[in-house]
């Protein structure tokens, strides 16, 4: 069907450059997303539209590379990443619009989404070489970023969410291309 896998879900490169910061994030891994849980999905016939609700709890690394402002603290380094986030409650709204397949029959595409994002329980960094391994340095903002988890999360997050949700809504839409509605509505 042409959907790639989403456990383990490889994220070869994710860029951030905001607010005086820039994270690339390379040759990264995701694990978790085969464990989340459905708390709400509904489709809406009138709208076109469906709404979902995932719970989740994902563990993220890979290779780092930071340099910039995190919120208060200085923070330079490149080397081996993990980020571990527990309940990550991602809501999701995807326009559907419907197409005829390659058999003929009434295929569900996407034609746009968005979504929300909130981490209901916390997150937990992890940044090996923080100041080319100088552990008086990189231990404050190791300690900064773990007890402002929130705060860190809202801040690099973004580009990291965007990246999960877009391969995510790629499998979905591999999928519609493949199954016809009436078997999807079965």
């Amino acid at each position: 069907m042409g959907i790639q896998p989403m456990d383990p879900l490889k994220l070869e490169l994710i860029k951030s450059d905001q607010g005086g910061l820039k994270i690339i994030f390379k040759d990264s891994t995701l694990t978790g997303l085969k464990d989340c849980s459905v708390e709400n999905i509904k489709y809406d016939t009138s709208k076109m539209k469906q709404h979902v609700a995932l719970k989740c709890n994902l563990v993220l690394t890979g290779d780092y590379n930071i340099d910039g402002q995190l919120l208060i603290l200085t923070a330079q380094g490149n080397g081996k990443y993990k980020i571990t986030i527990q309940d990550m409650l991602i809501k999701a709204v995807i326009d559907i619009s419907t197409v005829n397949g390659k058999d003929g029959k009434p295929h569900w595409h996407i034609s746009k989404w968005s979504y929300t994002f909130d981490v209901l329980t916390g997150t937990t960094f992890n940044f090996e070489n923080l100041f080319n391994g100088n552990k008086a340095l990189a231990q404050p903002v190791l300690d900064f970023v773990n007890t402002s988890w929130k705060d860190v999360m809202q801040e690099i997050a973004p580009p990291i969410v965007d990246a999960i949700i877009a391969k995510v809504i790629h499998g979905v839409e591999s999928l519609y291309k493949s199954v016809p509605i009436d078997q999807l509505q079965e």
